[in-house]
């Protein structure tokens, strides 16, 4: 097998939108879902000079900062809003988001906000995903495993990257039974996910080479069907040879 799984570097993404703010800044937080950043900052920056204890404005100016990339200047806000409250829960994350793309030798200070922000909102689930992909990365698998199984225990309809996390971690390890056990006893897209495709082929080509063709069928039908959802997204051609590969194994398999 030739292809690997993607980091769940889009489980970062998904923690940015996980907290809901108080009402008084509901219109700014609609104004940053929608897309358009421009009238949230400036009225971020407003109340930021009449407020400045409170952490809400700073944590989302930090989001509505965020344009795909993260950023030094998002960074700042976060931790200007844990300045303003060391208690604030939801910067703790999005700063260790932040660190990890931006200066990969901060892995230390990461792993720290991220057991920080557990902490503080034991009840997040995305925490857990985020320091489990964390340990994944650094091959600490047991950790990693602990902290997705945690992570589902929080939130078990919202359990597609812990899923991912725990196959890695355990096709990593060449843990192959505890690995068949695991895809016997669960959905590996519980939870519903964004379009992955590499992700799809991963898990046909793993039924495939187990001898289970029926069963990698429908994973490199869901590869051909995200990649060409990506399409519209990604530059011209860049999913070209993937698409040509994920096609050929779905008219091989599935007879």
């Amino acid at each position: 097998m030739k292809t690997l799984l993607t980091s769940a570097f889009i489980v970062l993404t998904s923690i940015i939108f996980a907290q809901t703010p108080p009402e008084k800044y509901q219109q700014i937080w609609n104004d940053i879902n929608e897309g358009d950043g421009s009238y949230a900052q400036n009225e971020l920056k407003k109340i930021i000079r009449t407020k400045p204890k409170d952490p809400w404005p700073y944590w989302l100016m930090g989001i509505a900062l965020y344009q795909g990339k993260d950023t030094k200047e998002q960074a700042d806000y976060f931790e200007l809003a844990i300045a303003a409250d060391s208690t604030f829960a939801p910067a703790y994350g999005n700063l260790a988001s932040c660190l990890k793309s931006l200066d990969p030798s901060s892995i230390s200070r990461v792993e720290k906000l991220y057991t920080q922000a557990i902490a503080l909102d034991p009840g997040d689930n995305h925490n857990y995903v985020a320091r489990a992909d964390l340990y994944l990365e650094q091959k600490k698998y047991d950790l990693a495993i602990k902290d997705a199984k945690n992570a589902k225990l929080i939130e078990a309809m919202d359990c597609y990257f812990a899923n991912q996390i725990i196959i890695k971690a355990l096709y990593e390890q060449g843990k192959t039974a505890d690995l068949k056990l695991f895809l016997k006893l669960n959905d590996p897209n519980d939870g519903g996910g964004p379009p992955d495709g590499d992700y799809q082929y991963f898990l046909g080509e793993l039924h495939e080479s187990w001898g289970e063709h029926k069963k990698a069928c429908p994973y490199y039908q869901q590869a051909v069907s995200d990649t060409e959802f990506m399409l519209d997204i990604v530059d011209p051609g860049v999913l070209d040879e993937k698409l040509a590969l994920y096609r050929k194994k779905v008219a091989a398999t599935c007879q």
